[in-house]
């Protein structure tokens, strides 16, 4: 919005589209800016209070939207598992949570550089500064006997989380 006129850019303004299907809106108060989170794509939606799309930010995650079938076990040499296209949309960002200008997200995707031990045994989240979109850093959260997370939360130096059974809070870098 231009402060002088009052004219409105209609092209920077967000609109139904920008938040359509499944997601998590997130607020950071000392930055006055929103981030929807979409569940089924790469994608993670900012704005600011009066509506104005700041930059899209895309995950690290290299697809636009999960849809995969299990194909096949060890079909070529090593350990590799084959996917193929088709099936089910599968929940990419499941978790998320902004905190002082940065963005956590637990995404449910396996990495190209993950195990399948590393990944059955923690989940990832990684980090984004709201205002760039710029990736900062991933770090891993063991599962407490191999439970999803219910929730997390980014306090201060620390992280708070959530499963099943218990909470368990780890000191943050």
């Amino acid at each position: 919005m231009n402060t002088n006129t009052g004219a409105i850019k209609a092209a920077n303004l967000l609109t139904e589209s920008n938040l359509s299907g499944s997601g998590t809106l997130l607020y950071d108060l000392r930055h006055l800016t929103l981030a929807f989170v979409h569940h089924f794509s790469n994608s993670i939606t900012i704005f600011d209070t009066a509506f104005c799309l700041l930059p899209t930010v895309h995950t690290i995650d290299t697809f636009t939207r999960y849809r995969a079938n299990y194909l096949a076990h060890n079909q070529s040499a090593g350990n590799s598992i084959l996917y193929k296209p088709g099936g089910n949309w599968m929940m990419i960002n499941y978790l998320s949570q902004v905190y002082e200008g940065k963005i956590y997200v637990n995404s449910l995707v396996k990495a190209d550089n993950e195990t399948l031990i590393k990944n059955k045994h923690n989940t990832v989240i990684d980090v984004y500064d709201l205002l760039s979109g710029n990736y900062i850093e991933s770090f891993y959260i063991p599962l407490r006997n191999g439970e999803a997370l219910n929730s997390f939360n980014v306090s201060g130096k620390r992280l708070i989380v959530t499963d099943l059974t218990s909470v368990s809070i780890y000191q943050m870098p």
